[in-house]
C-alpha cells in the first residue's frame, strides 16, 4: 500500500511539473514578453537586433516595447566602408607600382600584394592573443 502512495505522489509531482512547463510554453506562444518569445523562437538570433524600451502609459505603468537597435547596422556599415576604402587605396598604389618600369617599385608592389596580407593576419593573431591574456 505504501508503494502505491509513493507512486501516486510521484505522479502528482510529475503532473505539477508538466503543468508548469505547459504554462511556460503558453507564455512564450502568447507573446506575453515579446523579446523573450522571439528569442526562444529564433534561438537567440534576434537578441542583438532588438532593444527593450520602457514606455509607461496611464493604463499600463510598466509597459515595455521593442525597438530595432540600429547602432549595430551603423557600426558595421561604417567599418565596412573604411575597410573598403583602405583596400581600394592600397590596391591602387600596388597596381601603380607593379606597372612601373623601375624594378624597385615592381618589387614594392609585389610585396604589398603578397606579403602585406600575411603580415596583417599575423598582427591580428598577435593582438587577439594579447587581448586574451
Amino acid at each position: 500500500m505504501e508503494e502505491i502512495n509513493n507512486s501516486l505522489a510521484e505522479l502528482q509531482k510529475r503532473k505539477q511539473a508538466l503543468r508548469e512547463e505547459i504554462k511556460a510554453q503558453e507564455k512564450i506562444l502568447k507573446f506575453e514578453n515579446v523579446k523573450e518569445s522571439l528569442s526562444v523562437m529564433t534561438n537567440g538570433f534576434t537578441d542583438q537586433f532588438l532593444k527593450e524600451k520602457n514606455t509607461p502609459t496611464h493604463e499600463h505603468p510598466e509597459h515595455k516595447s521593442l525597438k530595432l537597435d540600429t547602432s549595430i547596422f551603423q557600426n558595421t556599415l561604417f567599418n565596412n566602408a573604411v575597410k573598403l576604402g583602405i583596400a581600394t587605396s592600397v590596391s591602387k598604389y600596388a597596381r601603380k607600382n607593379i606597372e612601373s618600369n623601375d624594378w624597385k617599385k615592381n618589387l614594392l608592389g609585389l610585396a604589398i600584394v603578397y606579403i602585406t596580407p600575411v603580415l596583417i593576419n599575423k598582427g591580428i593573431e598577435w593582438l587577439e592573443e594579447r587581448q586574451e591574456k
